[in-house]
């Protein structure tokens, strides 16, 4: 994966009765990603990572938010500083970088073809890239939606989600605002399970699975299958959903014999995001080389006066430093940042 070329473009913070609400928007090559991360009472997060390259999908995002009332104001800013960083392209025929776009918007027509753009997912400059190559894919084996889901496990058994948007966006708000990950039947059976999952084969268990399964069919999944995907670590998996609004009768025989070129897409996707994941932190320098010494000092057992003494610096700034590095990675506990820089390779095991 080529280094991340980015620019932030803005970014804001709400509190809501559930957790503490923060969206980030940033330029990427080729378009623009919305971060809308929520944290919860619980310590759990949720982030949806939206990518889109209009302003009206940027709106349509926004307004689909059940919290859009408690940070309007702010909405309203971040698309005039959207559609001003959007003007500065005007006369272009793509935003820089963006010739994936052109490529994006052919469909494919052969199974080669097709086989051609999973092994090229690992060439994704970021999410807009990602997004376009996965909507090609689904498309030729007859779907139309698709959200890819991550999961992470720490050890205080804190789950922490990010779900990556190709569907309409109301469909992961009431998602996440109705709290259907603690009952989806899919995710579930990933936990349990690699081998792929048709829609048409899962019964609902409670009025809760019924109605998230009735909401999917109304966003663009009613028929379909989920991809599982792991890793080696049993705190961490990702779910890849592919959907379609027509009725299983006529997408199941065909999404039957994709199945291990849509597994083969599924672990692509999951291998891509951890890719960017190391390439975000370490690649552009946010985890820096004291930060990857703390890491290992941590992994091997040393104390925090240890790491102070052999750094030169007290052991408040130690501490300071594990706060900060643990924000990077998304975790709250100190071995849980060693934990998540051994799996994005940042760190070697012990």
């Amino acid at each position: 994966m080529a280094p991340l070329a980015t620019h932030p473009v803005d970014e804001f913070v709400a509190d809501l009765d559930d957790g503490v609400l923060s969206v980030r928007i940033r330029q990427v090559l080729g378009g623009y990603v919305c971060e809308r991360s929520l944290e919860q009472r619980d310590g759990s997060t949720h982030t949806q990572v939206f990518p889109f390259d209009a302003l009206e999908a940027l709106k349509g995002y926004f307004l689909s938010d059940p919290c859009y009332s408690a940070f309007r104001a702010s909405a309203s800013h971040a698309m005039r500083l959207v559609e001003s960083d959007m003007r500065r392209h005007e006369g272009r025929t793509q935003l820089p970088g963006g010739d994936l776009q052109r490529d994006s918007s052919r469909p494919i027509e052969s199974l080669d073809a097709a086989d051609g753009a999973t092994c090229a997912i690992q060439g994704c400059r970021n999410e807009v890239d990602l997004v376009r190559s996965l909507r090609r894919l689904v498309r030729f084996f007859g779907m139309e939606a698709f959200v890819f889901l991550g999961r992470d496990r720490d050890s205080a058994q804190r789950e922490h989600f990010r779900y990556l948007i190709g569907c309409p966006a109301t469909w992961c708000q009431l998602y996440v605002e109705r709290k259907w990950f603690m009952i989806d039947p899919y995710l579930h059976y990933a936990m349990r399970n690699s081998a792929p999952i048709l829609r048409s084969t899962v019964i609902p268990e409670s009025r809760g699975q019924a109605e998230m399964l009735s909401a999917a069919a109304v966003n663009g999944f009613k028929s379909g299958i989920a991809l599982p995907t792991h890793n080696g670590s049993a705190s961490r998996l990702g779910l890849l959903v592919l959907g379609s609004s027509r009725p299983s009768t006529e997408t199941d025989a065909q999404t039957i014999a994709a199945r291990n070129h849509l597994r083969a897409i599924a672990m692509e996707t999951f291998e891509w995001w951890d890719a960017r994941l190391y390439t975000e932190l370490v690649g552009s320098g946010r985890l820096d080389k004291v930060d990857l010494i703390v890491l290992e000092m941590e992994r091997d057992g040393r104390t925090a006066e240890d790491i102070a003494d052999a750094l030169g610096l007290t052991e408040s700034s130690v501490h300071n430093r594990f706060r900060k590095i643990n924000a990077k990675l998304g975790v709250h506990r100190k071995r849980d940042a060693v934990l998540r820089a051994i799996e994005i390779g940042a760190l070697k095991a012990a």
